[in-house]
């Protein structure tokens, strides 16, 4: 048995403290005076901080990996600048794909227009950042055999949202091979734990993108590799293909609307830049609670994403009747994003013991004066967007993501940003927000008594930070610096 001894760090434990590790596991924490045992291993962490591991609750950790071998178009502030991003990669395929933009202020919304100065020639396709809409050039439309119930003026303007959206990634995503699956996933394991993660939610598969991304990671995850837990959502309502794998969780982001961006998420009231528009539900109300109903009695735990008002009153709803019907204390089933739950919905929320998936830096990207949460819903309904105070003081669970690839994985930016919150009455204090990241978010996938805390009997996961969160200034937090980041007591990331 390998003994390895932690001491000489910053952290919520009393001062002088060690902690004993072995295989792994943490077995002891005590004083240093304390100490008889001799450990085969000393690691002088020299007064830095020490804290849990970080949780990223919600990522597309293999889908978004994959779409890093693509052009990046995360920093471009107009098309000329997407062009010439795209014209300076070398796409390894036929396909010339880009993932990140974001035209919401731009001067004119991306259609193929922009796409066709790219290429006359190659197909072209640009993923926007939210992931729920894609456009794509003249030479791709032509390309593609578009279905007659998918024809229309927008998809004829090279813009796919919605079902069209799902039907053009299933169509360029069943192509990827497992050797580009294998790259992405070293790459996305060593960008993951640089950023102080030691688990990580795969929120994966799905009617868009084919079910192979995760039986390759329920693959993977039976073998030894470098880097984060990764705990599997598959995407899909096939409840036999999940029972057939013997999986206790389904879902994710089984999209019950869109997104605020492209004007899709369900909202009650119409959108404030464009009155004849209030997003769409993607369930009917039969269809979801009959779903539901069928996961529940099956034991598993759901997820949903729900961004709209109108979609979080819809699954709040069917997860009432369900659990009415069906009473279950621990259940845990989840609402992913949840951005503008009206009051009565969070008191709900509260009652039936659900938990929320929440993406701070969201708020920070989109939210404030003259934002794009402004302009899609206006001054008075964007204040209300991301009430992470209001949920906290009604007992509810929240664990922290980053939904990767729309925001890079990184949960200090996540504390940063629930704790500087724009609307300054639904921020978070530190402590909580690192909860965000830490133990609230273990409880999201069961798993308080294995990690999510340092304590004993629970893994060894341990992210060393240049500063304590708790011992800087809420504006500084961004300064923090990861040092190491330590996986079942193995340093899998050094500065």
């Amino acid at each position: 048995m390998s003994v390895k001894l932690f001491k000489n760090f910053v952290s919520s434990l009393n001062p002088d403290t060690v902690i004993l590790v072995a295989d792994g596991i943490i077995v002891r924490i005590c004083p240093q005076l304390q100490l008889t045992e001799l450990p085969d291993t000393i690691i002088d962490l020299n007064g830095h901080a020490l804290l849990p591991g970080f949780i990223d609750t919600h990522t597309h950790f293999l889908h978004s990996a994959l779409s890093l071998s693509s052009a990046q178009l995360f920093s471009c502030r107009s098309c000329s600048e997407m062009i010439d991003v795209f014209l300076s990669f070398d796409s390894p395929g036929l396909w010339k794909k880009g993932y990140g933009y974001d035209d919401s202020s731009w001067p004119q919304p991306l259609d193929k227009s922009g796409l066709d100065a790219v290429s006359e020639v190659l197909p072209v396709a640009a993923f926007r950042i939210d992931s729920h809409s894609a456009v794509i050039n003249s030479a791709a439309l032509k390309l593609l055999k578009i279905p007659k119930e998918l024809d229309c003026e927008k998809v004829r303007m090279g813009i796919f949202s919605a079902a069209a959206y799902l039907w053009l990634c299933k169509h360029l995503n069943a192509f990827t091979t497992d050797g580009e699956r294998e790259i992405a996933f070293a790459g996305a394991c060593r960008f993951a734990v640089s950023k102080g993660i030691t688990a990580v939610h795969a929120l994966e598969g799905g009617e868009g993108w084919g079910m192979g991304d995760v039986d390759f990671l329920l693959a993977k995850i039976r073998t030894p590799y470098a880097g984060p837990e990764i705990i599997i959502y598959p995407q899909t309502v096939n409840l036999g293909w999940i029972k057939s794998r013997g999986l206790s969780r389904v879902g994710g982001c089984l999209l019950l609307d869109g997104s605020l961006g492209t004007g899709t998420a369900a909202l009650s009231a119409p959108y404030n830049d464009n009155p004849a528009n209030s997003g769409s539900l993607y369930f009917s109300d039969r269809a979801l609670l009959s779903f539901v109903e069928r996961a529940h009695r099956s034991g598993l735990q759901t997820a949903f994403h729900a961004i709209g008002d109108r979609a979080i009153k819809q699954i709040v709803s069917v997860y009432d009747k369900v659990l009415f019907k069906d009473p279950k204390r621990d259940h845990r089933h989840r609402i992913e994003h949840c951005e503008l739950p009206s009051p009565a919905d969070i008191d709900k929320i509260s009652q039936l013991g659900l938990y929320v998936g929440v993406q701070p830096v969201f708020d920070l990207l989109w939210n404030g004066k003259n934002s794009m949460y402004e302009k899609r819903l206006g001054s008075e309904r964007a204040k209300m967007a991301n009430p992470f105070r209001q949920m906290y003081r009604r007992s509810i669970v929240m664990g922290g993501g980053s939904d990767f690839d729309v925001t890079p994985m990184d949960p200090l930016a996540g504390i940063y940003a629930a704790v500087n919150h724009s609307n300054p009455a639904s921020s978070l204090t530190v402590e909580e927000a690192v909860a965000l990241f830490t133990s609230s978010a273990s409880r999201f996938s069961f798993d308080e008594h294995r990690f999510g805390s340092i304590a004993v009997r629970k893994k060894a996961d341990f992210v060393v930070l240049s500063h304590h969160p708790y011992k800087v200034s809420s504006q500084n937090l961004r300064e923090i610096k990861i040092l190491a980041t330590y996986a079942a007591g193995e340093k899998v990331f050094s500065l």
